[in-house]
């Protein structure tokens, strides 16, 4: 008699499909492929598979918990004790499975309960967490304005400090200061950290120290993110300002240099004189942000890291900024012909020069072969879309590897109101010249003159109707629409903004 694990891949998709509420014979596109990879996040039919087989049931349970999410709170107290009693009895093992974790601590609680409904929540922590041997990604998001006891806290840090598997951390902090008693020290040995700071005062001094240190700690780092989510006008308000300098002090202890390979930074002041001070640390890099700095001489900044680059030979393949016009920037995009995403959200009204743009896509040429992804974000009335549309007429057919591209459209009100298309048809009937291309989002131009410089306000709009004016959302879908139903494109477009 055969056993489940030896039934050909064929016979197996067929059970799968007999339990799953879809059709499991759409997912097989590869009979190499683990049948139950298709499935993962498929709930639902995970949970039926577990009771065909023991063979399917430890198949399953890879995927069914590889995903974790964990929320202390005052609810499911059911749950999290039965939980509690099967860990501590060891009849459970299926933690194992789990690689990625998203948790969520300061949800709201009422201190006087907390002992009764909240702690329990933390000793199954205690409990569950030395059974994620292979946890490697962590998703914490804390929040600070209702948080548990630090002590509670620390000791879920101190946990996962103590997993060797763990190399991927990414901290969201909303709503205010962390305590000071917080601690990161237990955490060491991460590839890839990312900070996500969503507030609008700046950083305390013992936050940056906690951080700095963190990245000592940390010799086989690849990856540093650090993120202000503030509204792009709202990032000169925050006092004190985050500097990039204060941040990577830690790199400074490192007696070995890193290979980090991507940095990226928002709402962060990016000295030219703090990124050449750890530029041992980049001599790997292949993907820099450098988004929203929020000093006067933002422009100036990007410059000039762009002619550090250039003199220190650090070829990227990924450059995302937000102001163009400084001339350093065009000489580092001339220098060499490697760069696979390219990004820049303008803030600049400067950046609307045509000696800048057209300086722009005589360096864009010397990337025709590897640029991947093309995104060019102006949100004000500018010359960037004609301007690529002129370009794209000429070398549309040269770009063999460009997959996604992103080009804000400007509709004028005269064209919303009349339901004018043929404008737009134009720039659709470009665009369907890229061979490869797989992915086009077009947003429309919102703002007159709006730009990190001067305030974004109702007055700058360009429709009436606002952001999201219904003329032209509506235009932009019966565009879309026609031109799909007509040209049949074998590109998608993001119709998000207008649907």
């Amino acid at each position: 008699m055969v056993a489940f694990e030896e039934l050909p891949y064929d016979i197996t998709f067929k059970i799968v499909e007999s339990v799953s509420s879809t059709n499991a014979s759409s997912y097989q596109q590869n009979l190499d492929l683990n049948p139950f990879h298709q499935l993962k996040g498929d709930t639902r039919t995970l949970r039926n598979l577990r009771l065909v087989s023991k063979s399917f049931n430890h198949l399953a349970v890879s995927f069914l918990f590889s995903d974790f999410s964990f929320s202390p709170s005052h609810y499911g107290l059911e749950k999290c004790h039965a939980m509690l009693s099967d860990l501590s009895m060891q009849k459970t093992s299926v933690f194992s499975s789990t690689t990625s974790l998203c948790l969520i601590i300061g949800i709201w609680w009422d201190p006087k309960l907390a002992n009764l409904c909240v702690k329990p929540w933390f000793e199954l922590w205690d409990l569950m967490l030395p059974t994620m041997t292979n946890l490697r990604t962590v998703i914490w998001s804390y929040w600070l304005l209702w948080s548990y006891p630090i002590e509670w806290v620390n000791g879920s840090i101190e946990a996962l400090g103590s997993l060797k598997s763990l190399t991927n951390l990414t901290i969201f902090f909303h709503n205010d200061h962390p305590p000071p008693a917080l601690s990161l020290v237990p955490i060491c040995g991460l590839r890839r950290l990312s900070i996500h700071w969503c507030l609008y005062r700046g950083m305390t001094m013992a936050l940056r120290a906690q951080i700095s240190s963190l990245l000592a700690r940390c010799p086989d780092l690849q990856d540093f993110a650090f993120s202000v989510d503030a509204h792009i006008f709202s990032h000169r308000k925050i006092k004190p300002t985050i500097a990039l300098k204060g941040l990577l002090e830690g790199f400074c202890r490192l007696s070995i240099p890193l290979k980090l390979q991507r940095l990226s930074t928002r709402g962060v002041v990016s000295c030219p004189e703090d990124f050449l001070v750890h530029i041992r640390h980049f001599r790997s890099l292949e993907e820099l942000k450098v988004k929203v700095d929020p000093s006067p001489s933002a422009s100036d900044h990007i410059g000039e890291i762009c002619a550090i680059l250039r003199r220190e030979g650090i070829h990227l393949k990924a450059l995302s900024i937000t102001a163009l016009h400084h001339p350093e920037v065009i000489r580092y995009i001339s220098s060499f012909n490697a760069i696979e995403c390219f990004s820049l959200q303008s803030l600049d009204p400067l950046d609307d020069h045509p000696g800048s743009i057209d300086s722009f896509f005589s360096a864009l040429n010397q990337h025709r072969q590897t640029l991947k992804t093309l995104k060019l974000d102006v949100n004000r009335k500018s010359p960037w879309p004609q301007a690529l549309k002129s370009h794209l007429q000429k070398e549309a057919g040269m770009y063999k590897s460009l997959r996604v591209l992103c080009s804000r459209v400007y509709v004028t009100p005269e064209e919303a109101t009349s339901n004018d298309i043929w404008p737009l048809h134009g720039w659709l009937d470009t665009v369907i010249g890229l061979p490869s291309l797989q992915r086009l989002e077009c947003p429309y131009v919102s703002y007159k003159t709006g730009s990190y410089y001067f305030t974004r306000d109702s007055n700058d709009l360009i429709n009436p109707g606002g952001i999201y004016s219904p003329y032209t959302r509506d235009l932009m879908r019966q565009v879309v629409c026609a031109f799909m139903q007509n040209r049949g494109p074998k590109f998608e477009i993001d119709t998000r903004q207008f649907t």
